[in-house]
Order: structure tokens, then sequence, then C-alpha cells
């Protein structure tokens, strides 16, 4: 399956510490692309996701810029069919995660006006990326509508939405 994803990340602290060094906002809401598999026997489904890598969200000042990104690596989330219904399913779901939050500043190289040989005509920029893996759970309700089904296999194509932790 390839899909997209919607998350939201509470930004305000660090949204406080940008603001005073002159940086707009970074907005809280984040869309990520995504790939993974989906196994259904009877009511017990299991999904399974490869990667799901996350736009940059931004925000820059003259030749400085600031970008986060929320990525996971291998997810495997567990849920139960309450309807049982051919064409929608309705599940409770739980799960983990292997997830990578990354933050990177950096700053442009920029001509050096006041060079005095080859070696000083650009002023180096400046770039630090702090990144963290942990292991993360999920926790939320699932809802499939199948739009189409193969009669003589089990292939599905199906329009999800997932709301959780």
């Amino acid at each position: 399956m390839l899909f997209m994803d919607m998350y939201h990340s509470d930004y305000s602290q660090f949204n406080n510490m940008l603001a005073q060094e002159g940086f707009a906002p970074i907005k809280d809401i984040g869309y990520r692309l995504g790939f993974g598999f989906n196994f259904r026997s009877k009511r017990f489904l299991m999904d399974m996701t490869g990667v799901v890598s996350g736009f940059n969200n931004k925000t820059t000042k003259d030749i400085e810029k600031v970008t986060t990104n929320l990525s996971n690596v291998i997810s495997l989330d567990f849920g139960y069919d309450v309807l049982n219904h051919s064409k929608i399913s309705i599940y409770p779901y739980a799960g983990l995660g292997w997830r990578i939050s990354e933050i990177k500043y950096s700053k442009h190289d920029v001509a050096n006006p006041n060079y005095t040989s080859i070696s000083d005509m650009i002023s180096n920029g400046e770039h630090l990326t702090l990144t963290s893996n942990r292991l993360g759970y999920q926790l939320g309700v699932g809802f499939d509508f199948t739009i189409s089904q193969n009669r003589q296999t089990t292939d599905r194509t199906l329009l999800f939405i997932k709301a959780g932790t």
C-alpha cells in the first residue's frame, strides 16, 4: 500500500525559542508519504509499514534555515475488526514503530566582499543536524472502506483512515 499521512506535533516551546532568534514559527501539522502491507485473517488485521518519510517543516530568516522532520522506519500494528462487514471495517489497533526525529539548522555560504586571497572569498556556512531514534507505540482506531475487490483473490483496494497516537 502507498499512503499519505498527516500528523500533529507540538512545537510551542521550540517555536518560542525560534521567535527569540527572529524566525517565524514552524507549523504543527506535517505530512508524510509511506508504503507498507496490509494483511487480514477473518477479523484480525496487521499493518506493516516499511518507511513513512516526512516532508520537512521549515522556517527561514535571511540566509538561515531551520527544518524539522518526523519519520518512521518499520512499524507493526495489530487490529481487530469489530464490524466484520465485507465493505467496511472499524478496528481498534495497537503497535510499535521505530521513530526518527530530526532538527536541522543551516546557514548558507556567502561571498566575502573583503577577501584578501582566494581562500577567504567565501565565508563558510554552518550546518548542524540533531537526530533522535526511539521505539514508539501507536494506539488508535482505524476505518477501512473497500473500493474494489477481486472476487477470485483476496486483493482489495482500500480507502483507509487511522487516527491515534
